[in-house]
């Protein structure tokens, strides 16, 4: 799966696993990065979550992750 694309590079997601390609399918960062989200890079780092855990509320549902951090374009955590 490839995520839209932020500032000519997206996320992608292959067997459970985050990566990133640019714009042009060229990969930037291989898909190693086993979590259950990630978000776009800002500043060289995005936030990644594992082990979502969704509360009901009433107003709405709010997502958190049991696990929280930062991943490097590097893949590096």
């Amino acid at each position: 799966v490839i995520y839209p694309f932020k500032n000519g590079e997206a996320r992608m997601r292959q067997g459970g696993k985050w990566g990133l390609i640019d714009a042009k399918g060229k990969v930037l960062m291989q898909p190693t990065v086993e979590v259950d989200e990630m978000t776009d890079f800002v500043n060289g780092i995005a936030f990644v979550g594992k082990g979502k855990i969704v509360d009901q509320t009433p107003n709405g549902p709010i997502t958190r992750f049991r696990y929280e951090g930062f991943v490097q374009r590097n893949g590096v955590f």
